[in-house]
């Protein structure tokens, strides 16, 4: 009976060594195994309400999380981005690129290192693209010190010189370049007959080439081959009428 006993004592010794160890897999939540189940806040957002690019700047985006921001993204959808989506950034992105022009809105989203997506807070933009229009004119008198052409928008559409006009009548001379190295431009735009009249007048003879451009609002894919341009002056450097000979051609890009 001492026998068992003491073999009895010893095997229980055992036991409570061996649990006493810590070699269970019973870490729980003191081990760092939880998973982070808690989303960021994107807590602010906000662009320009209008814009002439559909590059568009970001004023401010700002986002917080129990851990930590892991990404962040602008989408022009409403439904949540996958965490492993193109398009994350690993710091708040400076500006956005919209897919068109128009009345948009913007959302902003982030995410944090467990895959987590916040919410998102939105901003609407309205992107206004501004085009600029130019004249090249051919054929040009070597003696030809200014040159007036009228561009016909009866056919064309999509355009709208809206707010580029004053009220004195001429487009807006920050919107006008003249071409040549030395030429002051005009521009007036007749909204009843759809004509805009571009002039140029230079200190020197102005030669084959473009000759004046000017900037205005057109929707994507204004098409500029349906203005009719027609070059209806050419004056030497006495003022004298000189005979009209060019062509006239209109070239259009979008900013």
């Amino acid at each position: 009976m001492r026998v068992f006993k003491i073999i009895s004592i010893l095997m229980t010794l055992q036991i409570m060594i061996i649990s006493g160890c810590g070699g269970g897999s019973g870490g729980g939540a003191s081990g760092g195994g939880a998973s982070d189940t808690t989303a960021p806040t994107v807590t602010a957002f906000s662009m320009p309400s209008s814009a002439t690019s559909l590059t568009v700047p970001v004023s401010s985006f700002t986002a917080t999380d129990n851990v930590g921001i892991a990404g962040y993204i602008i989408t022009e959808s409403a439904t949540p981005p996958a965490a492993s989506a193109s398009g994350w950034n690993s710091t708040a992105p400076p500006s956005f690129t919209f897919s068109t022009a128009g009345s948009k809105t913007a959302y902003a989203w982030a995410k944090d290192a467990s895959g987590n997506i916040s919410n998102s807070l939105i901003a609407s933009v309205t992107i206004t693209q501004q085009s600029t229009l130019t004249t090249s004119i051919s054929g040009i008198p070597a003696n030809a010190y200014s040159i007036k052409v009228v561009l016909d928008f009866t056919k064309a559409s999509g355009y709208d010189f809206t707010g580029y006009i004053d009220s004195s009548g001429p487009v807006n001379s920050s919107y006008v370049t003249a071409l040549t190295s030395s030429g002051i431009a005009d521009a007036h735009y007749d909204s009843a007959n759809k004509k805009l009249t571009l002039g140029v007048v230079s200190s020197n003879a102005i030669s084959d080439g473009n000759i004046m451009s000017v900037q205005f609002q057109a929707v994507p894919g204004f098409d500029a081959t349906q203005i009719t341009p027609t070059v209806t002056e050419i004056k030497n450097g006495s003022g004298v009428s000189l005979s009209i000979t060019g062509a006239t051609t209109v070239s259009e890009s979008v900013q």
